[in-house]
This record gives C-alpha cells, structure tokens and sequence, in this order.
C-alpha cells in the first residue's frame, strides 16, 4: 500500500513560522549579549574614571607630605633632617630645603642630569623632587606595609561574666594597639615598651627576627592589586612654578610611563615583558587625566575650632560650647527680639603640617603650546 502523501501548502507556512520565531529569536539573543557587553564596557570605563581620579586625592597628598617628610637619609641619629616646603617657609627660597635644628641646612635634591627621558642614551633629566624632574607612584596595596598594625578592635575588653573578678572593669592589660607581626608583646613589660618608636632599638620581650618583621613590613606587592592606578607627577620649572606641578592620574596598566621611549630610558622594558606591543596595547586600554595643582604653605590654626560671626548683637545670649554644622553656609541664632542674628560655625579640630593645595586646574590633556611643559610631563 502507498502511504506517500503529497506535501501541501500548509506544511511550508508552518516551516516558514519556525524558521522566522527562531530567527527572531536568535536576533534577540544577539541583542542582549551585545547590550550585555557594552553595559560592561561602560562600567570598566567608569570604573577607570573613577579610579584616575582618586589618584587626583593621592597625588595631592603626596606633594603635600613630600613638601616636608622624607629627607632623613639616617634615623639612626639623634638630628634629624626635616624639609620646610616647595617654598622654604624660613626664608622663601626654592625647596625643599633640609634643617637638623643645629642651624645646618641644604637642598633635598641635586639639579644633575641622571634620567634619560626620552630613551636615547643620554640623561636629560634630573631626579626627583628637583624642578623639571618627574616622580612616578604605581598604587598597589603592600602584602604588609612596614610598622602595620593589628586589625584587631578590642585589644582589652570589658569582661561581661558576672562571676569574674574583673566583671566591668576596664582594664589597660594589653598594649594597644598591637603589631600585625606579634613580636612578643603579650603584656606590659615597662611604659617605654610600650611608646619605643625609634626603630634602631627592639623593645624589651621581643625576638629580633619578629621586631625586623614588623619595622621593615612586608613590601610585595598584592598581585589582585596592581596594574590597577598609578599617578605621575611632573614639578614645573621656573621660579615662579616653584611650588607648581603637572599631575597625571592613570587607571590602567602603563605603572605611570609617559610612552615607550621613557620605558627604554629607565630600564624598564622587562615590566611589559620587553614587547613594546604588550606596552602600547596597554596604554591604549587605559585612562589617563591631566591636571596642574599649586602646592601652598598656608595652613590652618590646629586651635581654630568654633568661629564666632559678627560678636556685636543685641541680647548676647549664646552657648559658646555649641557645636555647629561644619562649614556651614547659614547657622545662626537670632536675639531673643528678632532685632538681629547671630552667625556661628564649627570648624574641623585639624593638624596639617604640611601646607595645603591652592588650586586645582583640570586640564583638556597634556601641556600643549603656549606651555612651557609641552612634552615634559
């Protein structure tokens, strides 16, 4: 018997139907997934963003503490060398100028020529922090930065069991804080144990080896953190670009190289595995901004808490002990009558010495002409 039966038109608008929901379908797939990865492009871009602009703050805060900390070329010694700003704030020369309290003073740096910036076998740089010099800072997290401390919240705790003898008593049993590395000290063996901050002698109670561990840290980087964020900070010539700085903020994976012919000039070509391809594939994937900051030896008053407006106003009845809004742009009392206010605002109880940021100019990219830095960040 023949069972063949002749196809009809129906069977071919039902294929027709098939073929095409799954064509829509698969467009729709198609879709997501490319929606999916620019969605994620945007957050790394924003990620990146963010990230160089963070290195802004970092970057500030090292011409701030650099303007001062860091020239004590030997600890070990009772004078100790301390730098007074870009600006020496004791006589108004070009820092950072070094003092030891016995009436010596000198530069923290040599205008010499020992960096070849460009990669051509010839230095035409000075180092840092002389004008004209650069300063490069890749931002990893250190696997235990030197004299790191313990995490630990609650180095003595109030003991809650009733039944104890120390019941609610705060006892001061256990230094705090503590060393990340225990070095032996479980308990007080005298005061001066406990306050020693000159790293040349070991506490009494500790073992050399541990006190070595927690003094010089341990300084590898995390390898989850790097190739993250850097800065870059180049110092301005000229008498009057002093205290001036060209900062560069990065989120990627250059370690702050300016281009290919730097990494040459500092040795450096075993970072990108000495493939300049890996080191331009690399700066194209990241974010780089460009700002210019003024460094200032302006400081406020570590005294300067409550600041009292207009003291002169009717009904004087006030408490002077108020703590107001922080920087507040309208805090005030009125008089009892209404006849006249009174502004008040709290201040910040802040210790900087280290002197202050006077402006911040975001630029559009590098120094271009008419800017005698062109080519020199």
């Amino acid at each position: 018997m023949d069972t063949y039966r002749r196809p009809t038109a129906r069977d071919g608008a039902i294929l027709i139907l098939v073929a095409g929901i799954t064509g829509l379908l698969t467009s729709l797939a198609v879709a997501f997934i490319m929606r999916m990865r620019m969605d994620a492009e945007e957050v790394t871009e924003a990620m990146r963003e963010s990230q160089a602009r963070i290195m802004l703050l970092a970057a500030c805060n090292y011409v701030q503490e650099a303007s001062r900390l860091g020239y004590d070329d030997n600890p070990a010694t009772t004078t100790h060398q301390e730098a007074y700003g870009w600006l020496d704030v004791v006589d108004g020369s070009i820092g950072p100028k070094w003092r030891d309290g016995t009436g010596a003073s000198g530069l923290c740096y040599s205008t010499a020529l020992v960096e070849d910036s460009d990669g051509n076998g010839s230095a035409d740089r000075p180092a840092w922090p002389a004008q004209g010099s650069v300063v490069r800072c890749p931002m990893h997290v250190l696997e235990r930065p030197p004299y790191a401390i313990s995490p630990t919240t609650r180095y003595n705790p109030i003991s809650t069991d009733s039944t104890s003898a120390d019941f609610g008593l705060p006892y001061l049993r256990y230094p705090d804080p503590r060393p990340a590395v225990d070095n032996g000290w479980s308990n007080w063996t005298n005061l001066s144990d406990a306050v020693n901050v000159n790293p040349t002698v070991i506490p009494a109670g500790s073992s050399t080896t541990r006190w070595e561990q927690y003094s010089r840290g341990d300084i590898r980087p995390r390898p989850s953190s790097t190739n993250l964020s850097w800065f870059r900070i180049f110092r301005e010539e000229g008498a009057d670009n002093a205290a001036s700085f060209v900062v560069t903020c990065g989120a990627g994976a250059t370690q702050g190289f300016r281009d290919w012919n730097e990494v040459v000039g500092a040795g450096a070509q075993a970072r990108f595995y000495s493939d300049q391809t890996a080191f331009e594939d690399a700066l194209s994937a990241e974010t780089r901004l460009w700002y210019r900051i003024e460094w200032s030896a302006a400081v406020m008053s570590s005294d300067f808490h409550l600041t009292d407006h207009e003291l002169v106003w009717a009904n004087p009845v006030r408490e002077t002990n108020a703590q107001w809004p922080l920087n507040a742009t309208d805090a005030y009392i009125k008089a009892t009558d209404n006849s006249s206010r009174h502004d008040m605002r709290s201040t910040l109880h802040a210790k900087n010495l280290a002197g202050t940021i006077r402006w911040v100019q975001r630029l559009p990219g590098p120094p271009t002409p008419p800017s005698p830095e062109v080519g020199k960040w």
